[in-house]
C-alpha cells in the first residue's frame, strides 16, 4: 500500500513501482492551524481516511509506504500513529505532526 501526502497546490508524485492499493491525500503541514490556515490543514474526514487505511493495512497484513515531499511531519505522524498499531518502526528520527497524528489516533480508536 502506498499512501501518499502532497501539499494543496502540489502534484503527486508518479510511483516508480506498482502497488497493489494508492491513496493520496493533500493537505499543508500545519501543525498549529489559526482561522485563516484551516482550509488547508488536515481535516477530520482526511484523517478517518488515514486511519482507515492503516487499519486496513493491518487486517491484510500488508506493507506501507508512506511518501510526502519532506517525509517527516506529515508522514512522520502516519508513521507513528501506524507504529502505535503494531507496525514495524522503520527509523525512528521523525517530527511527527502532532494535529494530524491526533486526529487519527482519534479515528483508530473508534
Amino acid at each position: 500500500m502506498l499512501i501518499q501526502i502532497k501539499d494543496p497546490d502540489w502534484d503527486y508524485c508518479s510511483p516508480h513501482f506498482k502497488f497493489k492499493e494508492v491513496y493520496q491525500f493533500s493537505f499543508a503541514d500545519i501543525k498549529n492551524p489559526s482561522e485563516q490556515d484551516l482550509a488547508h490543514a488536515v481535516t477530520d474526514d482526511q484523517a478517518k481516511a488515514l486511519a482507515d487505511c492503516l487499519m486496513r493495512a493491518k487486517e491484510h497484513k500488508m506493507n506501507v509506504i508512506v511518501h510526502c515531499v519532506v517525509g517527516r511531519c506529515r508522514s512522520g505522524a502516519v508513521v507513528e500513529a501506524a507504529v502505535g498499531l503494531g507496525f514495524d518502526d522503520p527509523l525512528k528520527k521523525r517530527n511527527p505532526n502532532q494535529l494530524v497524528l491526533e486526529k487519527i489516533k482519534k479515528y483508530l480508536t473508534e
